[in-house]
């Protein structure tokens, strides 16, 4: 059951107050105490010419069988360079590949007409499931009570 914390002003007035907000609050223990994964820390070492490493687990990418990738839509065509097909196709730093980033951070800021800052930034998630059950598990504990639609969608 949620409660407001953070003294006698309400959670308006300290948002009011604030430039930054502060979500900190909303987190539950366990998403609080996450660490990034020291391996995962490595990968831009990956880019280091000539480095070789045995404990990613990454492949070769000379030997990945594509060469070239174009998809062709009805009004526009989109053509990877062999060095983006080789990044698309391996594993890549935890956040995502940085020019997809830079490019979901653009599209952003056109469509929705808000500057880039740092107040927010872009998250990448596989499908809207992945998404939306961790935001779940960052959020929502098992003590908590959640309202649902009858009937719903339990997936």
């Amino acid at each position: 059951r949620w409660r407001p914390s953070g003294g006698s002003k309400s959670l308006l007035q300290r948002r009011a107050l604030s430039s930054q907000p502060d979500y900190e609050e909303f987190l539950r223990p366990h998403a609080k105490r996450r660490e990034a994964s020291p391996i995962r820390a490595l990968t831009p070492l990956l880019k280091i010419p000539g480095m070789i490493s045995l404990g990613g687990g990454l492949p070769n990418p000379e030997l990945f069988p594509f060469k070239s990738l174009d998809f062709e839509l009805e009004d526009a065509k989109l053509s990877l360079t062999p060095t983006e097909l080789k990044d698309a196709l391996q594993y890549s730093n935890t956040p995502g590949l940085p020019s997809l980033l830079d490019f979901m951070t653009e599209l952003q800021a056109r469509e929705h007409k808000k500057e880039k800052t740092s107040e927010w930034s872009i998250c990448v998630q596989t499908g809207s499931q992945e998404g939306i059950a961790k935001a779940v598990d960052m959020l929502i504990g098992p003590e908590d009570t959640v309202l649902v639609d009858d009937p719903t969608y339990a997936g």
